[in-house]
């Protein structure tokens, strides 16, 4: 009998990467198998969320015209009746990444209870970046009521078994490819006309929300080295500033090297990505910590060399040496050192050449094989769930 999936989340119009990928994940697994989804009507509370604004509103977004908008976060109740409705199903997926839905997916799981449907959570943290010990606890409640759960690294895996006080089965598998952000409307010239950069100058990009954990910092400290050993690089910081933090502002203008980083202040909808990922020569990921990289797949998918910290969420979706450089987090000189690196015998040129040339990528069909092959498993009597 063919599977009667249900996901649940964010999709168009909000902004950002869980409601991308919650959005490939439906388009590839209606392919498949029978599958609804039920999107939120509102998402984070406006007093709560530190960002400027949750709508995408670009032309090109990821709109689906079946999506059933059913979720409501100033509506209780509507997670009520969907858990209610979710019973029926035969698995129900949710994505997991911040704190926020801890009521919401309380109601939505003590709802569901009782049913046929196997609950499965999808974790892209696994541990809000900057949880405090009540979170961690309330967090805790949401997981021992889950049957299964899908995380993107070993070391995800490790951390979530720790918090479960009984065995669950737990899927592994890389964030799959955003490959499909390179919609080939422009090449390296015509990005770089376009951006007001010059053919032959020397370009890195860091991309998405400015955050602490992101290493930012790092990134500008390593391009005032290489300014100092007279390697200029200009390093584009394109993303919004979480919480309009100064500190990245300060400290470029304290080490006098405004003409090397450039702070690119705002969120670039989904038709804006692309120019900026063929203008560089290669992607800048300085994390301090990581738990999975949207941003890792969109330049892999551009055919865009990275340089990331080598941590489990990179080293599980790059090949140090191939497709960039890992090097250790939170170390300036490191980084510059790989930068440097980069522009040795044109390496960033072969490593372009080696994405360019790599088969069609089945990342997201290989994710929904791992899905229903969890399903399964959480069938076997070993895999009781709590309610």
């Amino acid at each position: 009998m063919a599977e009667r999936i249900l996901i649940i989340g964010p999709s168009h119009p909000f902004r950002g990467g869980i409601a991308t990928y919650s959005t490939l994940l439906y388009d590839t697994l209606r392919r498949r198998c029978q599958v609804d989804f039920f999107g939120l009507k509102r998402q984070f509370w406006k007093f709560l969320y530190p960002g400027r604004s949750q709508i995408e509103t670009g032309g090109f977004n990821l709109a689906r015209e079946d999506i059933q908008y059913r979720l409501d976060t100033y509506n209780p109740f509507s997670w009520l009746s969907a858990g209610r409705q979710a019973r029926d199903y035969d698995a129900v997926i949710l994505p997991w990444w911040v704190a926020f839905w801890l009521p919401f997916y309380a109601i939505f799981l003590w709802a569901s209870r009782g049913g046929r449907a196997k609950r499965i959570l999808l974790c892209h943290n696994v541990q809000d970046h900057e949880a405090g010990l009540l979170t961690r606890i309330a967090t805790d409640y949401i997981y021992n009521r889950a049957d299964a759960f899908i995380v993107q690294s070993e070391d995800e895996a490790e951390r979530l078994k720790r918090i479960l006080r009984q065995p669950r089965e737990i899927c592994i598998h890389a964030h799959p490819s955003y490959a499909h952000y390179n919609r080939d409307t422009c090449d390296r010239a015509s990005a770089r006309d376009q951006l007001g950069l010059g053919p032959e100058e020397r370009v890195a990009l860091f991309f998405g929300y400015v955050r602490d954990y992101k290493g930012v910092d790092v990134l500008i400290e390593a391009a005032a080295q290489l300014r100092d050993e007279n390697l200029p690089v200009k390093c584009l910081v394109v993303g919004e500033i979480w919480k309009n933090d100064p500190k990245y502002a300060q400290l470029i203008e304290r080490l006098n090297i405004g003409d090397q980083v450039k702070l690119i202040d705002r969120y670039i909808d989904m038709e804006e990505i692309e120019p900026y990922f063929k203008a560089a020569d290669f992607c800048l990921l300085p994390y301090r910590s990581a738990t999975g990289s949207g941003v890792l797949q969109v330049a892999l998918g551009m055919g865009t060399p990275a340089i990331a910290s080598d941590l489990p969420a990179f080293s599980g979706s790059m090949t140090d040496e191939e497709e960039g450089f890992l090097v250790p987090p939170g170390d300036a000189q490191a980084l510059a050192s790989a930068i440097r690196r980069m522009y040795e015998a044109d390496t960033h040129l072969r490593m372009a050449e080696h994405l360019r040339n790599q088969p069609p990528d089945q990342s997201w069909e290989e994710l929904a094989d791992k899905l229903f092959a969890l399903l399964e498993r959480t069938r076997q009597p070993s895999t009781q769930a709590n309610s």
